[in-house]
């Protein structure tokens, strides 16, 4: 658990938008959902060789405050100091909706 001092990233959520084309397609966009301040933590990283490829993976913790309408979903990409987040698992912590603790992952 993570104390509001410790909530000092500005964590920018977005997801994918469809608007129709006009000719019976959509073409999909991001767009930004909302944004919340919250704590980022590493808790791990590994590298691995891939079809040739080098790929790393970077594991982060992170925490943020409940609020009603800005409900985090599996669906969202968190932007954050020009670093882009996959959001692997929503956890919510107390029973009274305080807390959302998040892992991510960043490649």
């Amino acid at each position: 658990m993570v104390t509001v001092g410790q909530l000092r990233h500005r964590l920018v959520f977005v997801k994918d938008v469809k608007t129709s084309d006009g000719e019976g397609g959509y073409t999909t966009t991001k767009t930004t959902d909302f944004s919340l301040w919250g704590s980022l933590v590493q808790l791990s990283a590994s590298q691995s060789i891939r079809a040739g490829q080098d790929v790393g993976y970077n594991n982060y913790e992170c925490w943020v405050i409940y609020q009603s309408d800005k409900i985090p979903t599996l669906q969202h990409v968190i932007s954050c100091n020009g670093k882009t987040f996959t959001i692997n698992g929503i956890n919510e912590i107390e029973d009274k909706n305080r807390w959302f603790r998040l892992s991510l992952t960043r490649n």
